[in-house]
């Protein structure tokens, strides 16, 4: 329904996969634009606040750790 409805508003572009007619490609069309920057510029705010009082090391060490984590669990997959 969330599909339809962004296509409906001009967002996005849904097309079946000519290999696979269960499977469906999405793509983000220009009038996404100003919503994605509106959003990317949230989801920066965000992390700035949650790394607030971090050093630059401590974030470098959170992302390296994070990494590490996701790598074990495609390694499991």
């Amino acid at each position: 329904m969330a599909v339809k409805s962004l296509e409906e508003k001009g967002y996005l572009s849904k097309t079946k996969d000519p290999l696979d007619q269960r499977k469906s490609h999405l793509r983000l069309l220009g009038k996404a634009d100003p919503l994605l920057k509106k959003i990317d510029a949230m989801r920066k705010d965000y992390f700035a606040s949650l790394f607030k009082d971090f050093s630059p090391e401590e974030i470098a060490l959170f992302k390296t750790l994070i990494e590490r984590m996701s790598q074990n669990v495609h390694a499991n997959e």
